[in-house]
């Protein structure tokens, strides 16, 4: 099985993984990994220091951007097969594809260029999107990117409530809870989800 936690910048992501983790890992008998985007790859190390700079919000940067993070994953789409093939294996990441959507897209850059780029990265099984207000990423933003400005990260918070609404297996978590609430919450929607999936005919066991 494969999870993506999504979210605009500071939303509480890496809390709720290293909880999540530590959870499937220390009550599973299920062989748990973890990734994050950008990779520690090369390409991903680019990425990185390419954002900081406030070039990177221009229409052609942004492309420049969509194009290395779909190389980036391509580094770990390997990785993603094992985990997301197997029944026995649980693989959780920080972010995927759909940040490209959601922080890249806008009126010059087409959602369905951004999808044709990763179509050949394998997709989350399950999506969970940590909803926070933007003033409360703004008010623990370090500013590490240039896409956190109250005007960038209002666009994204829409480009992932859109997206949400559109697909299945996507779920709006309130992020702005107490992080055990939080954490109770998603556990909550996992179990559901690998029920349905197990009662479906899915792969999924715990």
């Amino acid at each position: 099985m494969y999870i993506a936690f999504e979210g605009i910048d500071n939303c509480g992501k890496s809390t709720q993984i290293k909880l999540l983790y530590n959870y499937f890992k220390n009550n599973t008998e299920l062989k748990v990994g973890k990734i994050k985007e950008p990779s520690n790859s090369s390409i991903g190390k680019f990425i990185l220091e390419f954002l900081k700079s406030d070039e990177a919000l221009s229409d052609t940067n942004k492309e420049i951007t969509s194009l290395l993070f779909s190389a980036d994953r391509l580094t770990q789409k390997s990785k993603i097969l094992r985990y997301k093939n197997n029944p026995d294996n649980l693989l959780i990441s920080d972010r995927s594809y759909i940040s490209s959507i959601c922080y890249q897209s806008n009126n010059h850059i087409n959602t369905s260029w951004i999808e044709q780029l990763n179509k050949y990265i394998p997709q989350p099984d399950l999506t969970l999107l940590l909803r926070i207000p933007v003033d409360m990423s703004i008010q623990r933003s370090s500013q590490d990117t240039a896409y956190e400005t109250r005007k960038q990260l209002k666009r994204i918070q829409n480009n992932y409530l859109h997206y949400a609404m559109n697909h299945n297996h996507t779920y709006i978590v309130n992020g702005a809870q107490a992080r055990k609430t939080i954490h109770k919450n998603i556990k909550k929607i996992i179990k559901k989800y690998t029920q349905n999936e197990y009662n479906n005919g899915g792969m999924i066991r715990q």
